[in-house]
């Protein structure tokens, strides 16, 4: 199970929740982006993590949008959902780290 929901990443593509034509592909990326955040904090936690943070299922649902933009965009153009995702999950470490959260 990943991170977000399918529903998460379409918002954040401008995707109608009822357009369906997506889903599976975008169910890919989630577990991709899942597995990506897995190996940025499985350092510091185990995982995978339930429950999920709330700021992880913002990052994955970023990092996901970011791979699904990113399979659609010139070689040479930047990934900023991707990027935020990976801001947001070193956020969350960060603060991990100073022990404003627990119970991870």
């Amino acid at each position: 199970m990943g991170y977000c929901s399918v529903a998460d990443v379409k918002r954040r593509l401008g995707i109608a929740e009822g357009d369906q034509s997506y889903d599976e592909e975008l169910s890919e990326l989630v577990e991709e982006a899942s597995c990506i955040i897995d190996s940025l904090v499985s350092s510091y936690v185990e995982t995978p993590l339930n429950p999920v943070p709330e700021l992880l299922r913002h990052a994955c649902a970023n990092i996901a949008a970011g791979l699904f933009r990113r399979r659609r965009a010139p070689p040479d153009e930047k990934s900023v959902l991707f990027q935020l995702g990976l801001d947001e999950v070193d956020i969350f470490l960060r603060s991990l780290k100073s022990g404003e959260v627990s119970g991870v």
